[in-house]
């Protein structure tokens, strides 16, 4: 339940861009499709989710911890892992941003410039960063999906 709660926490959205179309200048310089937080809401949502749930079981729940060692232990270095992966998809897009930043001032320089043309590397991430991050989620959902089965089958058995 912690982890659902932090998970949803981290995926929220503090507002969106409704922008209409801009001149091409603009567009360029500033994008026309910008979120508030330029780094995807999911390795964010795994950090919070699994942070929060660290916490809470650690305050409230010690016990879970002497029985469940190894789950926690994959879902802290999940949250290590996710927060490691954010730091390098943020240096990724600071990169992307000046190289962009700079195609940008060279076609307001020359007015007889073509506009420069979209470049794919400036719009994703690599591909080992994209693997990274959907093998940290996995990583997420199992080991949470795991702790769930557990609890559960640990409280049923009790209950009888």
């Amino acid at each position: 339940m912690a982890a659902g709660v932090g998970l949803l926490a981290g995926a929220s959205r503090y507002g969106t861009y409704g922008m209409s179309r801009w001149n091409t200048v603009a567009a360029a310089r500033f994008g026309t499709e910008r979120p508030a937080s330029r780094l995807p809401y999911w390795p964010k949502a795994v950090v919070a989710g699994s942070a929060f749930a660290l916490l809470v079981t650690l305050k409230g729940c010690p016990e879970l911890w002497a029985r469940h060692g190894l789950a926690f232990a994959l879902l802290l270095s999940c949250c290590l892992s996710t927060a490691a992966w954010l730091l390098m998809a943020s240096g990724q897009r600071e990169v992307a941003d000046a190289r962009r930043a700079e195609l940008v001032e060279q076609f307001l320089e020359d007015p007889a410039a073509p506009v420069p043309p979209r470049e794919p590397g400036l719009q994703e991430l690599p591909g080992s960063l994209r693997q990274w991050n959907w093998l940290n989620i996995m990583v997420f959902f199992l080991v949470i999906g795991g702790l769930a089965a557990q609890l559960f089958i640990s409280t049923t058995s009790e209950a009888r």
